[in-house]
C-alpha cells in the first residue's frame, strides 16, 4: 500500500520540509492549507524562514530548541531595528596600539607598540546572555615585525601573520636584505596551527632595508589571498596561498599602488580595486591588469564565504551572518578636484552575479562592463572617506555621525563628521550612531511600517533613484543610484575625544577613540545579540 505525504506524522513532514532551502520552503507554503499550516506552526522551519530573511546562517546548537532560537533571533533584530543594546561594557586596554586591528566574529585583535614588538592582543568580546564579566586580552608575540595579519574565527581558529625582518642577504642579494613571512597561528591560543605543514612560509625577499610595507590579507576555507606592497619597492604582489600546505603561488605583479585592497566575493573569485583603470577587476584567480585616477581605492566584506567542513567551530551562537548577502564597501579618495572621498555599498552575490552572468559570453579572465549596466539599481553611494575594514559585519554598517548641539540633527546625509571650528569646545558636540541596514526584507518591512512609533530610536528609510552630489568633476553625467536602506540613529553620551569612531561584527558595535590614536585606553561594547 502506497504511503502518501500526508499519512507521515506532521513532525516528519516538519523534519522533511526543513531539509529544503528556504526558497523552496516558502513555495511549499503556498501549495495547499495543511503544508502551510505545518510551516506556520513549525518553530524550526519559522527560525530557518527568518534567518533567510535577515541573511543569517542557520548552525547547529544543541543546547537551544527550535522556539529558544527562534526567540534569541526575534529579540536579536528588535534590538537592531530600534538600537536598545541588551548591555554595553567598557574595555581597557593595557597597551599602545599601533594602528594594525581587526574586527570579527567577536574577536577584537590590534597591534601592540610601534610593531616591531611583533606583539599583539586579542579579546574575545562578550556576547548576549553571556556573563558580564570584564573579558580579559590575550597578548601573543612573533619574532618579527608585524605587517598585516586575517582572520579566519569560526571556520579555522585561525591568525595568518604578515610580517617583515631584517636578515643577512643571500647569495643572490649579499649584505642586508628584508624578509617577508607569514606565520600560520592559532587565534584563541596563539601556536602554531596543527593543521598547517609549515608554521612559517617565506613570502619575498628584498634588497635591502624596507622601511616599511602594506599589506592586505584574507582568508576563505584553505586559501589565504594577500596583496604586498614593499614601500619603495617599484611592484606590488598578489599571492595565493594554501595554508594547510604552505605552498605560494605570485598571481601576477602590479605597477606599485595600483591597488590598495582585495575582497573574496565566492570560494575562487576575488575582487581588486584598479586605481590606474579606475575599475573594478574581478577575476577567478586568474591576473589582473593594471589600472589611473583615483589616489586610493579599497574594499572591503564581512564576513567572508565559508566553507563548511567538520572542523567549523560556531562559537556556541545559533546563526551567523550570511557571506554571500554581505554587502561589500568600495572607498575611493580623489586627490583633485578638492580631496574628495566617495563610498560605494553594493550586495557581494550582486556584483558576483552579474560578474558570472557577464563571463558566460567572455572567455577574458577580466570583465569590463559600463557601471549603467550594473550599478545604478545595486549600488548605494556616500560622499566621505569610509575606509575602516571594521565598519560592515553582514548587510550592516555603522559610522558615528557628529554635529554642533542646536545644529542640523535630522539630516539623513551619512557622508564625512563634519569639520568643527576650533571655537567648539567638545561639550558643543553631539555625536550619533548610525547603523545602514541594506537587508531588502528589513527595507520591505520598515516601509511596511514594522517600526513602532514609541521606538527611542526610531528608523528612516532612504530609497528611490537618487543622485550623488559634488561629483560632477569626477565622473561622466550624473551618478545616479537607487540601493535602499533602513537608517536608525542612536544618540551617544559626551565622550571624552572630540573624533571617535565606530566598529562592528554580526553581533555587537564597539566605538571609542579612532583606533588609529596611540592615545586609545578604552573603548565601549554595546551587545544587540
Amino acid at each position: 500500500m502506497a504511503v502518501g505525504l500526508f499519512d507521515l506524522p506532521a513532525e516528519l513532514i516538519d523534519h522533511i520540509i526543513s531539509l529544503l532551502p528556504p526558497c523552496d520552503i516558502m513555495r511549499v507554503r503556498i501549495t495547499c492549507k495543511r503544508l502551510n499550516n505545518i510551516v506556520e506552526a513549525s518553530s524550526r522551519l519559522q527560525f530557518i524562514l527568518e534567518c533567510h530573511a535577515c541573511g543569517l546562517i542557520v548552525t547547529l546548537h544543541p543546547s537551544l530548541s527550535s522556539s529558544d532560537r527562534l526567540d534569541r533571533l526575534r529579540q536579536r533584530e528588535r534590538n537592531w531595528r530600534s538600537l536598545k543594546e541588551v548591555s554595553s561594557y567598557e574595555v581597557k586596554l593595557p597597551f599602545r596600539p599601533n594602528g594594525i586591528y581587526d574586527l570579527a566574529g567577536g574577536i577584537f585583535i590590534l597591534g601592540i607598540g610601534d610593531g616591531s614588538s611583533g606583539q599583539y592582543g586579542y579579546l574575545r568580546l562578550l556576547s548576549a546572555g553571556d556573563e558580564m564579566k570584564p573579558p580579559s586580552w590575550n597578548l601573543f608575540t612573533v619574532d618579527a615585525e608585524l605587517v598585516d595579519f586575517g582572520l579566519s574565527v569560526y571556520e579555522n581558529d585561525l591568525i595568518v601573520l604578515v610580517t617583515r625582518k631584517l636578515q643577512q642577504g643571500n647569495s643572490d642579494f649579499g649584505g642586508l636584505s628584508t624578509l617577508f613571512e607569514i606565520h600560520f597561528r592559532t587565534l584563541s591560543g596563539g601556536d602554531p596551527h596543527p593543521r598547517a605543514t609549515k608554521a612559517v612560509v617565506s613570502l619575498l625577499e628584498s634588497a635591502g632595508i624596507v622601511s616599511h610595507a602594506d599589506a592586505f590579507t584574507e582568508i576563505v576555507g584553505d586559501l589565504v589571498v594577500i596583496l604586498l606592497f614593499p614601500w619603495g619597492d617599484t611592484v606590488e604582489n598578489l599571492y595565493l596561498i594554501n595554508w594547510n600546505t604552505g605552498s605560494v603561488k605570485l598571481i601576477d605583479t602590479f605597477a606599485a599602488g595600483a591597488h590598495t585592497g582585495v575582497a573574496w566575493l565566492s570560494e575562487d573569485a576575488i575582487i581588486i580595486p584598479n586605481i590606474e583603470e579606475d575599475s573594478l577587476d574581478i577575476f577567478r584567480l586568474s591576473p589582473v591588469q593594471d589600472s589611473n585616477v583615483p589616489e586610493m581605492f579599497i574594499c572591503r566584506a564581512e564576513p567572508n564565504p565559508y566553507k563548511f567542513t567538520s572542523g567549523f567551530n560556531n562559537h556556541g551562537r545559533p546563526f551567523h551572518c550570511t557571506p554571500e548577502s554581505a554587502i561589500l564597501l568600495v572607498t575611493l579618495r580623489f586627490s583633485h578636484p578638492g580631496g574628495i572621498s566617495l563610498s560605494m555599498v553594493i550586495h557581494r552575490e550582486k556584483l558576483l552575479a552579474f560578474a558570472l552572468s557577464s563571463s558566460e559570453d567572455d572567455d577574458q579572465s577580466i570583465i569590463t562592463a559600463p557601471y549603467s549596466e550594473w550599478g545604478v539599481q545595486s549600488t548605494c553611494w556616500f560622499l566621505g572617506n569610509w575606509n575602516w575594514i571594521t565598519m560592515t559585519a553582514g548587510q550592516r554598517c555603522v559610522l558615528i555621525k557628529s554635529h554642533i548641539r542646536g545644529g542640523n540633527e535630522d539630516s539623513d546625509d551619512d557622508g564625512d563628521n563634519d569639520n568643527f571650528a576650533d571655537e567648539h569646545s567638545d561639550s558643543d558636540i553631539q555625536h550619533e550612531l548610525h547603523v545602514l541596514d541594506f537587508n531588502p526584507f528589513h527595507v520591505k518591512d520598515a516601509l511596511a511600517g514594522w517600526q513602532s512609533s514609541t521606538s527611542p530610536n526610531p528608523a528612516c528609510v532612504v530609497h528611490g533613484r537618487r543622485i550623488l552630489p559634488f561629483v560632477e568633476n569626477i565622473v561622466d553625467g550624473p551618478l545616479e543610484f537607487e540601493l535602499p536602506y533602513v537608517l536608525q540613529k542612536k544618540k551617544l553620551p559626551p565622550w571624552a575625544e572630540r573624533n571617535i569612531d565606530a566598529w562592528v561584527d554580526e553581533e555587537r558595535v564597539v566605538k571609542g577613540p579612532g583606533i588609529l590614536s596611540d592615545t586609545i585606553t578604552s573603548a565601549e561594547v554595546l551587545v544587540f545579540g
